[in-house]
């Protein structure tokens, strides 16, 4: 509370100092000779009214803005600091509230995420059968969400939300989903956990690290993983496995072959769908999938990019898995390349897990291919390069940048430098600062939730990114659901990618509904492999979040 009684003191202060301001313009009158000052005073004389009101609302309106000002801050300040330290007006009962801010309006905040103002329902009303939801504008509240995890909070314009209308209301849309549990499931490629040395609970530390910090709205999360085998065939019987266990939804890790049949079971069976990296070709009509991750076409087109940067003009080749599912990023490459200025001189399909690549490394040789485009999996990319290296050949490389390759390779990741792209900016283990330096808080939580968690996981070996690459995914994913609110519901979590939901959570790139409601995902970081000490290659952000 403060008093009033200082604006008297200005306006006092400002009416002395208009008396001053008199007693030198008249001394300054004075000094002038006679035939100049004559008609000044008269029209001053004749003018006087109008002066002595302009003198008045002078001064007014200046001890009004002061005050304003004044007061505005003393506010403003009050309710920044209630926000920050949770002590904000609490939502009501039934309301759910806060989700992570719109892209492009967000602040840094702990951890590395940045939440906002993004209240949840309000108001919901149905008619027939469609239920709408509004919301309101309003501080957010960190303490019902999880201030722990996902960071303070900053006040920003409310987002509006629908609520879908796939699911009727009663048991299946409130299936998996209780006042203090969430039951969701996902697939992945743990047939390959062989090869990077880890076990499928190596990569839900995220989830066990969320739970010991309250979960989000109170809610615990459980979640398991099914393997897909990483090929076309074994994404429906793993998501058919999850499905048996009644889950809020299914996820889906990677995969241009696994995911579109999964996509399509799950339009088929009435199955809620977040799925990963892969394309979007064939799924624009589908109700219940949705993508928080960019597409293997726009994935495609960014690295095309960054090959033209690095090496404008060039004679470009590609190698792409032959596969229907793997052409459209293919064909999305190859029109980008040449929108670029640079020219196709190899364009090679090859088979999954082909093995032997010197026919198809001789040709782009022959070819003069000054960049290659490897379109396969990180290991496949990795054996093609190696036999590269044995036939004296040495292109410029463009992968899908993880750590397979630059521990793999060696000192020959180096020449030239590997480049790429991935879903999540680089990890290297331990290093916090430099170019990891706009994220490293949130590799600091990270490191620090594997070494409670997951203490065996070799960070500093090929497994390091596949873990950084789960946590980031993973944490994207729990902020669609604090953006869903306390009143969670599968059709409110499909409402709210439908209505076209803006945000960014952790070290993850924003994500964007707003074109068609499914999906939201359109940028990706630019990697460079570096040396990060003599004989240990590392990838390094050269850009964050380039949008296709």
């Amino acid at each position: 509370m403060h008093s009033d009684t200082w604006i008297w003191a200005v306006v006092g202060g400002l009416a002395l100092a208009g008396l001053l301001l008199f007693h030198i313009l008249h001394g300054f009158m004075q000094s002038l000779p006679a035939e100049v000052r004559a008609p000044i005073t008269a029209s001053a004389k004749a003018n006087s009214r109008p002066l002595a009101v302009l003198a008045v609302i002078v001064l007014w309106t200046a001890s009004y803005a002061l005050y304003s000002i004044a007061h505005l801050d003393d506010g403003t300040n009050a309710l920044a600091s209630a926000a920050q330290n949770g002590t904000g007006t609490t939502t009501a009962p039934g309301t759910a509230t806060n989700g992570p801010a719109a892209a492009g309006s967000t602040a840094p905040l702990p951890g590395g995420a940045a939440t906002g103002a993004v209240n949840g329902p309000t108001t919901t009303t149905t008619t027939g059968g469609t239920r709408t939801t509004t919301t309101t504008t309003g501080s957010s509240n960190p303490t019902v969400a999880n201030s722990t995890v996902f960071g303070g909070a900053t006040t920003k314009p409310a987002q509006s939300y629908h609520d879908s209308t796939i699911y009727p209301p009663g048991a299946a849309n409130l299936r998996g989903i209780s006042k203090d549990t969430v039951v969701v499931c996902g697939h992945a490629p743990l047939t390959l956990g062989y090869a990077i040395n880890t076990k499928p609970e190596d990569e839900l530390v995220f989830w066990n690290y969320l739970n010991a910090n309250g979960g989000i709205y109170g809610r615990k999360f459980n979640v398991t993983l099914e393997d897909d085998q990483y090929t076309a065939t074994g994404g429906v019987p793993a998501a058919q496995k999850c499905q048996a266990k009644n889950p809020f939804m299914i996820f889906g890790a990677l995969g241009d072959d696994v995911i579109p049949p999964v996509r399509q079971w799950a339009e088929q069976n009435k199955e809620l769908y977040l799925y990963g990296f892969t394309l979007r070709t064939g799924s624009e009509k589908f109700r219940y999938s949705f993508t928080n991750t960019i597409s293997s076409e726009d994935l495609s087109s960014v690295i095309a990019d960054l090959g033209a940067d690095k090496v404008p003009h060039s004679k470009v080749g590609i190698i792409w898995r032959n596969s229907t599912n793997f052409q459209p990023a293919r064909d999305r490459f190859k029109k980008e390349v040449v929108k670029r200025g640079g020219t196709i001189v190899a364009d090679i399909p090859v088979m999954q897990d082909q093995g032997n690549y010197s026919q198809e490394i001789l040709t782009l040789q022959q070819a003069g291919a000054e960049v290659v485009f490897v379109l396969d999996d990180a290991f496949s990319q990795t054996n093609i390069i190696k036999q590269g290296k044995s036939q004296q050949y040495n292109p410029h490389w463009l992968v899908f940048g993880f750590n397979v390759q630059t521990k793999g390779l060696g000192n020959d990741a180096l020449t030239p430098p590997l480049m790429g792209s991935n879903l999540a900016p680089p990890y290297e283990c331990h290093h916090f600062g430099g170019p990891y330096a706009s994220y490293g808080a949130e590799l600091k939580v990270f490191e620090a939730a594997y070494a409670k968690y997951s203490p065996n996981t070799d960070l500093c070996g090929i497994a390091g990114d596949v873990a950084w690459q789960s946590w980031v995914s993973f944490k994207n994913m729990a902020g669609l659901f604090v953006a869903c609110g306390r009143d969670c519901t599968r059709d409110r979590f499909a409402g709210i990618m439908e209505s076209g939901f803006k945000g960014t959570t952790g070290a993850a790139c924003p994500v964007d509904f707003s074109g068609d409601g499914h999906h939201g995902g359109f940028a990706a970081d630019l990697f460079e492999a570096y040396a990060v000490t003599p004989g240990n290659p590392g990838w390094r952000p050269i850009r964050r979040c380039v949008k296709a």
